[in-house]
């Protein structure tokens, strides 16, 4: 993918997160995965983010998440917009190594997790990190998992997206969070620079779609007031 490519990469309409399926002993039963494309595809499901929290990434070998993403970009064979392969792993060394196996097989993009046992201290780490990742697979997309949540990075999006602007593969986030001023403020100052995908089931995407955007900016103002007027 050249830097243009890369420049006007978006990811739009419903991005399905995949389980990841087992057999009765706990090994991968890669043969249920064709099926489940099939019913995907069958519902109008264009988008694919495999081995997230969902598909259980973070819970697989290497080795296993390897063959998960294999099956997932063969099988698909290009029937979907868009196979992002979720790389996030307990050290940076897996990370890159798992960029870099999704960028050979062709998955569209990938997307992490930061580290989330030895924290990061700031945003300038997760900033750096993400800058490493990008350094592993050059030629694809990538997205930073935001999912304070599970992950315990508590750091809001925005200060970490403004730490990221000479990035040339990152195109967004997945926000993974009830916190919508953060989702405001990020859809006000990235314009369309970033792609940010809203995961929370629970909230409405309309909502989010026709709300965040207009109100970003008085929301911007409240806050302000409110700020100065408690000092």
């Amino acid at each position: 993918m050249g830097s243009q490519d890369l420049k006007d990469f978006k990811i739009t309409g419903v991005v399905a997160a995949p389980f990841t399926p087992f057999d009765s002993d706990g090994e991968l039963a890669l043969e249920k995965i064709d099926p489940y494309i099939e019913h995907l595809l069958a519902n109008g499901v264009k988008n694919v983010y495999i081995c997230g929290t969902t598909g259980e990434g973070p819970s697989l070998t290497i080795d296993e998440r390897k063959k998960v993403a294999e099956k997932w970009v063969k099988a698909a064979d290009g029937r979907f917009k868009a196979i992002i392969v979720q790389v996030g792993s307990g050290n940076l060394k897996e990370v890159e190594e798992l960029a870099r196996h999704s960028e050979a097989i062709g998955a569209d993009a990938i997307s992490t997790i930061p580290t989330i046992f030895f924290k990061p201290a700031n945003p300038k780490v997760i900033a750096e990190f993400l800058q490493k990742v990008s350094n592993a697979a050059p030629t694809i997309p990538l997205y930073y998992y935001h999912n304070p949540n599970m992950t315990g990075v508590n750091f809001s999006l925005e200060s970490i997206l403004n730490l990221c602007t000479n990035i040339k593969t990152l195109r967004g986030s997945k926000f993974t969070s009830e916190n919508l001023y953060d989702l405001s403020r990020c859809i006000l100052l990235s314009s369309d620079k970033y792609n940010l995908l809203y995961a929370v089931d629970e909230v409405r995407t309309r909502w989010v779609r026709y709300i965040c955007k207009p109100v970003a900016r008085i929301f911007t103002v409240v806050f302000f007031y409110i700020k100065i007027g408690s000092q």
